[in-house]
């Protein structure tokens, strides 16, 4: 698969998919609230504690069911408020950018040789911010699912394992739809997979 560059015309949105890499629960008071900037897509999903989470020179308020996009390449940087810990996942992944009609999209040089490519530019039209709702507890209790299936000690990295994880990835992005018209291009390819 080809690397592609970032570009100021990202793809359409028709042509992303994403692919789940990994997640991590980060919450003790000795973690590392500085991060290494990622070489993959990040979700960071608050939920406990409070404060201020800095992302470049971008500065945003969380608590419980904030969520935050962060391109390749970006790092962030959390101060919590009165002595709270936040606690938090950070959910890794790739977009992989579909090739579109050549006519069409000339943006990638990848897609007018019909390859797909890694896409590393920024997936959402700003704000960043990922999802403030009623709908919070229900894609925490999605993203603790995902992240106990990968903590299985019998076979997590099994070809059904890792299926499964993909689609629960997949549906903890349809959760943020209300917030994002980008993740109800998906729908279609979850109830596909829901019905196989």
């Amino acid at each position: 698969m080809n690397q592609s560059p970032s570009s100021v015309y990202p793809p359409p949105f028709s042509s992303l998919l994403f692919h789940f890499k990994e997640i991590a629960l980060i919450g003790e008071p000795t973690d590392e609230l500085l991060s290494r900037p990622s070489s993959y897509h990040c979700l960071l999903m608050f939920i406990s504690g409070a404060g201020r989470v800095d992302i470049g020179p971008e500065q945003y308020l969380f608590h419980t069911g904030h969520g935050y996009w962060l391109a390749p390449g970006e790092s962030y940087q959390i101060a919590p408020l009165n002595g709270t810990v936040p606690g938090y996942y950070k959910i890794t992944f790739e977009v992989i950018a579909l090739p579109s009609e050549p006519q069409a999209d000339m943006v990638l040089a990848e897609h007018a040789a019909r390859m797909p490519s890694l896409y590393h530019g920024a997936v959402l039209p700003e704000p960043r911010e990922y999802i403030v709702s009623s709908s919070s507890s229900k894609l925490i209790q999605l993203i603790e699912k995902l992240f106990h299936s990968t903590q299985q000690t019998v076979q997590p990295h099994s070809q059904t394992s890792v299926l499964r994880q993909q689609i629960m990835f997949q549906e903890l992005l349809l959760c943020g739809r209300k917030t994002s018209p980008l993740l109800i291009k998906i729908i279609p390819l979850i109830r596909h997979c829901q019905h196989r």
